[in-house]
C-alpha cells in the first residue's frame, strides 16, 4: 500500500468540510453534520481501496527510497510468501526436566488420586448419554379432554 492513514484522514477531511460547506445554508444543522460525517467515512474507505490498487497494479509506486539513494522495496519480496513451520522430532531423547514437568501437567489435568481423580492408570470409559424416553397416551377418553378444555377455557 501506497502511503500512510494521513492521506486517507486528509482525503476524508478535505470530503467533510466540502460538504458541510455546500450544505450548511441548505440544511438543519444536525443533517449537515450528518452528511460530512457520512461524506467522511465512505472517502476515508475509498482511498485506502485507491491505494490498495495503487500499491497493486503498480508496484513501481510501491518502492520507497533508501537512504543510500537507490530504490529498494518497502519490504523483501520473500517475506510473507510461505510459511516455514517445523515441529520438533519426536524420536529425539528429551530432557529430565521437560519431560517431568510434562507429567505434572498430565496430572493435574487428569486429576491425581490425592484430588479424588482416577488412578494415573485408570480411566473411565467413554458411555453415551441415555435419558429416559418420554412416552404419550395414546388414547385419550372423550371425557377427560372435554374436562381438560373446560380447565384451560376458565383461566
Amino acid at each position: 500500500m501506497i502511503g500512510t492513514w494521513r492521506w486517507n484522514a486528509a482525503i476524508g477531511g478535505l470530503g467533510f468540510l466540502l460538504t458541510f460547506a455546500a450544505s450548511v445554508g441548505n440544511n438543519v444543522f444536525l443533517t449537515t453534520l450528518t452528511h460530512s460525517l457520512y461524506s467522511f467515512a465512505v472517502l476515508f474507505a475509498a482511498a485506502y481501496l485507491f491505494r490498495w490498487a495503487l500499491g497493486s497494479f503498480v508496484p513501481s509506486l510501491g518502492k520507497q527510497a533508501s537512504p543510500q539513494g537507490g530504490v529498494e522495496s518497502a519490504a523483501p519480496s520473500h517475506l510473507g510468501r510461505s510459511i516455514d513451520l517445523q515441529t520438533p522430532d519426536e524420536s529425539a531423547p528429551h530432557s529430565g526436566a521437560d519431560t517431568q514437568s510434562l507429567d505434572e501437567a498430565d496430572a493435574s489435568f487428569v486429576g491425581s488420586p490425592q484430588d479424588g481423580g482416577p488412578p494415573p492408570g485408570q480411566r473411565e470409559q467413554f458411555a453415551p448419554l441415555t435419558p429416559p424416553r418420554l412416552l404419550t397416551k395414546q388414547k385419550l377418553e372423550p371425557d377427560e379432554l372435554a374436562k381438560a378444555v373446560r380447565h384451560l377455557s376458565e383461566e
